[in-house]
């Protein structure tokens, strides 16, 4: 509600109260102390960066001016950001710079309240819309109406982005020499120079594997100086699932 929302505001502030005509009611930007100051100090020729947090004391006449000046034109481009949704015209009211004495609406009103970040050199701070429920009542449905079309259109954004961070996705192929099943008692006993006799043929394709599944077979070679592979067949889908329910049916074997 109103209240919750008011109380979150630490003075002093910028609190622009503004309408948008011609929804009944009036809405709140809120700039706090510290986004007020760079800006201030930016439009006098400094450089934005406050060697330390301002103080708490109400701002200067000049520094009042200047707010209203930088508030009424950041609530004249609102109309901008609704033009998708409806044709509203923003009407800058009056600047007030404590919560107190804004009251747009009773404290247990619903309301909308959306923050922004706003960083000016690394320092973070913050903005805030604030707009009743019931001023929106009005343009409800064409406000949920923009959102499915919005929704939509960030899904097949989020889709496209999705399937190309997929391709440069970094895969683990591995090539299997072979099998050998022995019992556990010559497993224990297995010493550095033991040889282990496998299934696999010495002329015969390798097994390549992902992620535990057959993708290929080849043959084993070497390219360049070092051990490669050549693939010669690609496993179809129905023949790497009959593979994979084959081994799910044999016991657990070292490789």
């Amino acid at each position: 509600n109103y209240k919750d929302y008011i109380e979150a505001v630490r003075p002093p502030a910028a609190l622009a109260v503004f309408s948008l005509s011609p929804l009944r009611g009036h809405a709140l930007m809120v700039m706090e102390q510290r986004l007020v100051h760079v800006i201030i100090d930016l439009m006098f020729g400094g450089n934005g960066l406050l060697q330390s947090s301002p103080s708490k004391r109400d701002f200067t006449g000049i520094e009042t001016r200047m707010i209203g000046k930088i508030t009424k034109n950041a609530v004249e481009d609102l109309e901008n950001a609704w033009k998708k949704v409806s044709t509203l015209q923003a009407r800058y009211e009056r600047l007030e710079t404590h919560p107190k004495f804004t009251n747009i609406v009773p404290e247990e009103e619903v309301v909308v309240a959306t923050t922004f970040d706003v960083v000016i050199n690394r320092m973070t701070t913050t903005l805030s819309v604030c707009i009743p429920y019931l001023m929106l009542d009005p343009i409800r449905a064409k406000l949920e109406g923009s959102y499915a079309l919005e929704d939509n259109q960030v899904n097949q954004l989020n889709v496209s982005r999705l399937s190309e961070n997929l391709l440069q996705t970094r895969m683990e192929l591995c090539v299997q020499l072979g099998e050998s099943r022995i019992a556990l008692r010559k497993f224990l006993k297995l010493q550095v120079g033991d040889n282990l006799l496998l299934d696999q043929d010495q002329e015969g394709a390798l097994k390549v594997k992902v992620g535990n599944v057959l993708k290929f077979r080849g043959f084993q070679g070497a390219y360049k100086g070092k051990n490669a592979l050549k693939i010669t067949e690609l496993i179809k889908p129905k023949d790497r699932f009959t593979d994979a329910l084959e081994n799910s049916s044999e016991p657990s074997s070292s490789e």
